[in-house]
């Protein structure tokens, strides 16, 4: 049956030429300095940092310059940044969005197709970056302990650690910032609040019985465990929606999950997260997780789509909620496995469909959790919800079915919302 529940979860380079910075009142069009680097610099420097995770700088013009073609066609085809919830407008916008307007990806293809000339060094932005804002408070980290080096032989590495939180109590968190030890493998960062004693045994004998520190892990934590935070590279330190907190029982470990990518190399990392945390908050809030496991794609298919529709007094029901609950939605946490293509969440209200969140091009190796920029969306006990799937099976030589291994799928929507006042 179909559930729902509050629960775990080379583009070929071309050097352009670059006018000299002598020539530069005779440039006509963008120039790097003072049209190309600050766009680069807010949207792109956050990952193409010497040392990062992507595999090449973007910090001067000379990096820029050598990857330029490089440049033009991955932000043209939106890979680039890697936001890959549409904020266009068509469903809804976002806060903290790595999201070129039309207009910036226009600005880019035109330098490019000009010859990428540098212009006048003196037309530079002051600063590399504007000062993003943390944590209001630091109330405890959550630190590995000990220094992981990926496995070689994995492109993609996933691995879970029972971490200790340095607090104690039931608590709500609130926010929290992601401190990747080794910025060049840290692809993806979630974690996990235990639920209770049985799942702790049960992610304690998954460590134990492999060598090494922590346990392989994909797509989960692989026990029942709650998801309270995601984080992919260039994600700001995050606050939760003002008032709004996550239940966190601090006095038991949590499982880290990390997804390590390999193709840079194998290097040492111990990650530590800080969370903002509260003994209570005005609105508790959660993820609500629509999962369709009912699942079943066919093999051998280049385009397969699901849909899946629940009332929200079904939803109320399997939630511990009142039939009648209204709720406010304040973000998303949509999911898939590396087969998906692509996922949209609705909310269907007397035969009309709003748009809660289109991931038009979906990436497994690019989730995190995203929140609206702008009041939440109402959710009345009368509404259903619509989650739309598609996926790529050509690869595939048996049929795909639901399921957390790597060789499954899933269709799922994490909801962080709140009972309305």
């Amino acid at each position: 049956m179909r559930l729902a529940h509050f629960g775990w979860m080379g583009i070929l380079v071309a050097c352009g030429q670059p006018a000299d910075s002598d020539d530069a009142e005779q440039v006509v069009g963008p120039t790097y300095y003072e049209d190309v680097q600050p766009i680069l610099n807010q949207n792109c420097v956050s990952c193409h940092f010497t040392g990062g995770i992507a595999p090449f700088p973007l910090e001067t013009f000379e990096q820029a310059s050598v990857v330029a073609a490089n440049i033009k066609v991955s932000t043209a085809s939106r890979t680039m940044p890697p936001w890959k919830a549409d904020n266009s407008g068509d469903c809804q916008t976002w806060a903290d969005a790595r999201w070129l307007t039309d207009d910036q990806i226009a600005t880019l293809g035109e330098w490019v197709d000009n010859g990428s000339p540098a212009g006048n060094p003196e037309d530079a932005p002051e600063d590399t970056a504007e000062e993003l804002p943390g944590l209001n408070t630091i109330d405890a980290t959550a630190d590995m302990g000990i220094s992981y080096t990926p496995n070689d032989t994995e492109e993609d590495d996933y691995r879970c650690f029972l971490v200790d939180l340095g607090a104690t109590g039931n608590q709500y968190l609130t926010g929290f910032e992601v401190h990747p030890g080794e910025a060049r493998v840290v692809h993806h960062v979630v974690l996990f609040d235990i639920m209770d004693d049985d799942a702790l045994a049960q992610a304690q004998a998954m460590d134990d019985a492999e060598e090494g520190e922590g346990y392989t892990c994909f797509g989960g934590s692989g026990v029942n465990g709650n998801l309270v935070l995601a984080w992919a590279p260039g994600s700001p330190p995050t606050q939760f929606p003002a008032g709004t907190g996550l239940p966190l029982n601090a006095s038991r470990p949590a499982i880290l999950q990390m997804h390590y990518n390999t193709t840079g190399g194998t290097f040492p990392d111990r990650t530590t997260i800080d969370l903002q945390l509260a003994d209570e908050v005005e609105t508790p809030s959660a993820f609500g997780f629509l999962v369709d496991t009912e699942l079943h794609l066919t093999a051998g298919q280049t385009d397969v789509s699901t849909a899946s529709e629940w009332s929200m007094a079904d939803l109320s029901e399997w939630w511990g909620a009142p039939e009648d609950a209204h709720f406010n939605l304040y973000g998303a946490f949509p999911h898939q496995h590396k087969l998906g293509k692509s996922i949209k969440v609705e909310r269907i209200r007397d035969g009309e469909a709003t748009c809660l969140i289109d991931v038009p091009a979906w990436d497994f190796h690019w989730q995190q959790m995203y929140f609206y920029d702008h009041a939440p969306i109402d959710i009345a006990p009368t509404d259903d919800i619509r989650v739309s799937c598609s996926y790529d099976t050509s690869t595939a030589t048996e049929d795909v079915y639901w399921g957390e291994g790597t060789n499954d799928e899933m269709c799922v929507a994490g909801m962080y919302l709140a009972a309305a006042p």
